[in-house]
């Protein structure tokens, strides 16, 4: 039989609700006595026969243990007829704060403190219109691809004519990298070819080696940024010695059948198809993203209800954890983290509204994640670790929220298409270069 109890509605703010709930000392008791006998029939203890320990001792012994899981299970139990009971729709786990510790042949008494979820008006899909743009054929693009095939299969060729180098630049080097003195581990080389402008090396190692010629040796006196990976020496000045041995430009390949077969193709045609499909590939993503975009743009326009600050708390976590792991750290620092809560509390609450209207609008069209739109994105993950698979797969087994939160990207998308199919869609045709920059002033509002 459901637990008889008393609520009483003690504050309400917003999405915040306390109730003050009281359980009969009878509720208590009895429950308290039943766990007592329980225990008692299988309780091992020095002295007695299995079965038959007297409840009296269980209750000397294993009392306070035993007090404490009953009130754990009544906690859940009557929180839950609580919500039950009122309608309520939490949006993160509630918390219990006890007005004092249980005493024996008196009520017990907690607060219970829940943010509800907010209600969400309905999206009305036949005024909501969204720009669905698609990329012009570019005949350039094509020849670029062509042209990125031939560099790669070309070969490094020394420069003839005697000049100073720049920007674009081969050059084959030795450098020697030394820190107060010590030698840099990992920071020597011998005959190396570095592009400069590539950014292969930190900041202002290739900018320090334009305007020379052929034959130098270079001293840079430069230092390690203070992000940078390795944090033994991030920051550290370091100094370079280098000695330019030659100065080269890459010459591409010839456009013909022998390219192509480098590339793993047949012939020239079956790779001028495989770059179409390519481009073709790449200009879909763009547009794709670039709708997601503007719909979660024009959402945010019109939806502006409060959020749970519980629900703003996780994703602010969420976003802290990961700006630290970018930074090469398993936990922020107390200045990143107030710094990142400060910067990011903003993005965390349209995050978490716009998640809650994705979420009331798959809830109210019944879209759903089948299971094996689940496996295949876990397959998938697993493929972007080769040699890992097993790994990524046996993660995914063992932790049920990181299958969670895949089913709610999956579900994201899925509305967002539901959202695609169902609005007023306007075409407009534009250039790559044109959509990269509405991209760009799309991200920035």
């Amino acid at each position: 039989m459901p637990v008889k109890i008393e609520v009483k509605e003690v504050h309400s703010k917003g999405l915040s609700k306390e109730f003050l709930v009281t359980i009969p000392h009878a509720e208590v008791s009895s429950k308290i006595q039943k766990g007592l006998e329980s225990r008692a029939k299988t309780a091992k203890i020095s002295g007695f026969r299995p079965g038959k320990v007297p409840v009296s001792v269980i209750e000397q012994r294993q009392g306070n243990e035993i007090v404490s899981e009953v009130i754990d299970d009544l906690l859940n139990e009557t929180a839950q007829k609580v919500i039950l009971d009122h309608k309520l729709r939490p949006a993160v786990r509630p918390h219990f704060h006890p007005k004092e510790k249980y005493k024996k042949g008196e009520n017990f008494s907690y607060t219970m403190h829940v943010e509800l979820l907010p209600e969400v008006k309905d999206l009305d899909l036949k005024s909501f219109e969204i720009t669905q743009y698609s990329v012009k054929k570019d005949p350039k693009k094509m020849a670029h691809l062509n042209e990125l095939r031939a560099k790669a299969a070309g070969v490094n060729t020394p420069i003839k004519a005697k000049r100073k180098t720049k920007s674009g630049d081969i050059l084959k080097i030795d450098f020697d990298g030394k820190i107060g003195g010590e030698p840099l581990k990992g920071g020597q080389g011998k005959d190396y070819e570095l592009e400069l402008g590539a950014n292969q090396f930190i900041p202002g190692f290739e900018e320090g080696l334009v305007g020379y010629e052929k034959g130098k040796k270079v001293v840079l006196n430069l230092s390690f940024p203070k992000d940078y990976h390795e944090k033994s020496i991030a920051g550290k000045e370091v100094v370079f010695d280098v000695m330019i041995h030659e100065v080269m430009e890459r010459m591409p390949a010839k456009l013909d059948d022998d390219l192509a077969k480098k590339h793993g193709f047949e012939g020239i045609k079956d790779m001028e198809a495989a770059n179409a499909k390519l481009l073709s590939e790449s200009h879909e993503k763009m547009t794709r993203g670039q709708a997601k975009q503007d719909v979660l743009n024009k959402l945010a326009t019109l939806y502006t209800f409060d959020v749970p600050e519980g629900m703003v708390k996780l994703e602010l976590d969420n976003i802290c954890q990961q700006l630290s792991q970018e930074a090469g750290t398993s936990e922020p620092t107390e200045e990143n983290l107030k710094k990142w809560q400060k910067e990011y509390k903003k993005i965390a609450e349209r995050r978490v509204r716009l998640g809650l209207v994705l979420a009331d609008l798959g809830r109210k069209k019944n879209i759903q994640v089948a299971q094996k739109e689940i496996t295949d994105a876990v397959l998938q993950e697993a493929k972007n670790y080769p040699g890992q698979e097993n790994m990524v797969i046996e993660y995914y087994k063992k932790h049920s929220s990181a299958v969670n939160h895949l089913r709610a990207q999956i579900l994201e998308e899925k509305t967002i298409d539901f959202i695609l199919k169902n609005a007023k869609i306007k075409g407009k045709e534009v250039s790559e270069e044109e959509l990269q920059k509405i991209g760009e002033a799309s991200e920035s509002l």
